[in-house]
């Protein structure tokens, strides 16, 4: 679904297992280049169990949902759009570092190059990347929603890790012998200049390699779910030139960017119940106000 080289290559997986999912999203971002620091700002809409789709629907969470939902509040863990563009789960990350740590001893010099590389991304991930959750409140449609606050340091040593890897992986796709010559010859220039992921200003361009008919069904899965036309008509775009797709959000001279899908979903009654029980639920904040603050300041609310 959706991006996936460029989700397997940063390490990511699906959201909370399709367990519980939400169907509206803002996340707003800005990034600030004297400290080097990218201050993203979300609000989750439409939480609920998976469960509502079934025949007959169950809204009830099962002791599973209520132990991944527990995961999140507690965890250092936050998605950008489901798992179309990315996540970062700290805990995942951290038992990726160990899962090669363990591979090192038995691996040949370029296989420890490689396991070396990939822990060295995880951990200037989990280094880089704090996140803090708001809280859950219901908005003016009755819907479950909730707020992070997600700051990400050092993202110049961040991006040189995270091209690196992705490098690696463009290497593993050229020699899977699915490219023409030109195609081929193209992803080895671009792999040697290493730009996989760029900011510049409040643009960020995202590339990944992939073949004209993965494109193909990259682009129909957007459209099926409405994803690319919630999206592009905001500041996201999709390019292809094979064998190189890019996906750019924002503008260089934008301040603050937002990508926004609005939630369509019915209020999930159960799920709202459990909410309010276990972490209870803050009256609906002035959005706004607090995206406003943190992006100006960086600084969490109540954070010490």
């Amino acid at each position: 679904m959706g991006t996936s080289r460029l989700v397997v290559a940063l390490g990511v997986a699906l959201f909370l297992c399709s367990c519980l999912d939400f169907t509206g999203q803002v996340m707003t971002y800005r990034y600030d280049r004297a400290g080097d620091t990218l201050l993203i700002f979300q609000v989750y809409e439409g939480l609920h169990t998976t469960g509502v789709d079934e025949d007959p629907p169950r809204d009830l969470p099962t002791a599973e949902e209520k132990q991944q939902l527990d995961a999140v509040v507690k965890g250092q863990r936050t998605f950008f759009f489901g798992n179309w563009l990315t996540d970062h789960d700290a805990a995942r990350n951290a038992a990726g570092i160990e899962e090669r740590r363990a591979k090192l001893a038995d691996a040949g010099p370029e296989e420890q190059v490689r396991l070396k590389t990939w822990m060295g991304l995880l951990e200037r991930i989990n280094a880089s990347v704090l996140v803090r959750n708001g809280g859950f409140y219901l908005n003016a449609k009755g819907q479950l929603c909730g707020t992070q606050y997600v700051v990400v340091t050092g993202v110049t040593p961040l991006v040189s890790a995270i091209n690196a890897c992705a490098g690696l992986k463009a290497r593993e796709f050229g020699d899977k012998g699915q490219l023409g010559e030109r195609a081929l010859r193209r992803l080895r220039a671009f792999t040697e200049k290493g730009e996989w992921v760029r900011i510049d200003g409040n643009q960020v361009r995202i590339r990944f390699a992939c073949t004209p008919e993965e494109f193909r069904r990259h682009r129909k899965s957007l459209n099926d779910e409405q994803k690319l036309l919630d999206l592009v008509t905001q500041d996201m775009v999709l390019n292809y030139d094979e064998p190189i797709a890019e996906v750019i959000l924002g503008c260089l001279d934008q301040e603050v960017t937002t990508l926004a899908r609005p939630s369509v979903r019915k209020a999930s009654g159960a799920l709202t119940a459990h909410v309010k029980e276990t972490y209870g639920l803050a009256p609906m904040p002035d959005l706004e106000a607090l995206r406003a603050a943190f992006l100006r300041s960086g600084t969490v609310p109540g954070a010490k």
